[in-house]
């Protein structure tokens, strides 16, 4: 990387800092405002939001496996509200599970799909549900009109994406109590429902997860979209995070492999000014004399701030050492990826408490 190109990291890095001592709070309370005015306020229906995508389909069909997979690239995923729901009645001793009284379980499920739709940030970036509201109508059965009103009222992607049936990889589990013929069953009248509102349905193939999500993507003309969204990028960098909290310990394991995961080939490192540049081979040889004495590493990030492909975050981290010291440490970290999301610059200003 040449000096001038340097340079612009480096004022890039001290206008964030800036933006962070001064705004950061000021910043979080506008984000939240936005979002629930927007909430709020929106009155024109029908509410289409074409980044919403839904991954519905046969329970046990390997779901959450594929979500775990997009999750993986950087794509923002929503949770199915039905196994939380089961969840908290199952602690609080509750009775709105579906084998009790399914109508009041489906009245929560529909509220919080509802909430889940219109609580999501602005992103150019897909999001892919767990599940959506239709999943939460009856067919054949008599159920309120609210329940038609919220699926015409909040319109998805126009492709759903279906799991069929894969009965060699079906399990049932605490909160998946039927069997595989009512899962089959379950996938039957989802086509139904899905196609009775509008919606392409799309079914998933049975392959490895890889070959899935590398479909929908496909499907949805989505392989190089991610490239643009800050929010990939944020979530590249968390992924960072945890990658240094599960690798960078004297008892993990780490391989060149491990690297390949998040680094680019050839990547630069700077650490309070001192720049080093790194490949996989030297950047592995590296990390095993750092973490050679690390017990754990902790991080409390205070703020993701994006601009393009750069991602800083200020930080304290906190590094429990073998023999039982603790260290603490206030740091501004700034990230910078390639389109793939690969990392080609690391640079840290930091300082122990």
């Amino acid at each position: 990387m040449n000096a001038s190109k340097t340079n612009i990291l480096d004022t890039q890095m001290k206008k964030f800092a800036l933006i962070l001592i001064w705004g950061s709070s000021a910043i979080m309370n506008i984000q939240g405002e936005t979002m629930e005015n927007a909430y709020l306020n929106e009155t024109s229906f029908p509410i289409i939001k074409n980044n919403h995508v839904i991954i519905s389909g046969c329970s046990g069909g390997g779901k959450s496996t594929l979500l775990s997979e997009l999750a993986s690239r950087g794509y923002q995923i929503v949770l199915e509200p039905g196994r939380q729901i089961v969840k908290e009645q199952t602690v609080i001793q509750g009775d709105a599970l579906p084998w009790i009284d399914l109508k009041k379980f489906l009245d929560l499920a529909l509220s919080r799909y509802i909430h889940q739709f219109n609580s999501q940030q602005q992103s150019p970036q897909f999001i892919f549900f767990d599940r959506g509201i239709i999943d939460a109508l009856q067919l054949n059965q008599p159920q309120p009109v609210y329940f038609e009103n919220a699926a015409n009222k909040f319109k998805y992607h126009r492709l759903v994406f279906l799991v069929p049936p894969w009965e060699e990889i079906f399990a049932s589990d605490a909160e998946r109590k039927h069997d595989f013929k009512s899962a089959k069953r379950e996938f039957d009248e989802l086509l139904i429902k899905y196609k009775n509102f509008g919606y392409e349905t799309v079914l998933i193939p049975k392959v490895a997860v890889k070959e899935r999500a590398d479909f929908i993507l496909e499907k949805l003309g989505a392989q190089t979209k991610h490239a643009n969204a800050p929010s990939f990028f944020i979530a590249r960098a968390k992924r960072l995070l945890e990658w240094n909290k599960e690798k960078l310990t004297s008892q993990s394991s780490l391989n060149v492999k491990d690297i390949e995961e998040l680094f680019a080939p050839e990547f630069v490192v700077m650490a309070n000014g001192k720049k080093y540049d790194a490949n996989y081979e030297s950047y592995y040889e590296f990390l095993n004399k750092f973490r050679s004495n690390i017990a754990s590493i902790d991080y409390n990030v205070q703020e993701y701030i994006s601009m393009e492909s750069i991602v800083v975050m200020p930080l304290t981290a906190k590094v429990k050492r073998t023999n039982g010291k603790e260290d603490l440490f206030d740091a501004i970290m700034l990230i910078k990826f390639d389109d793939a999301g690969k990392i080609i610059h690391w640079q840290e200003v930091y300082s122990i408490r």
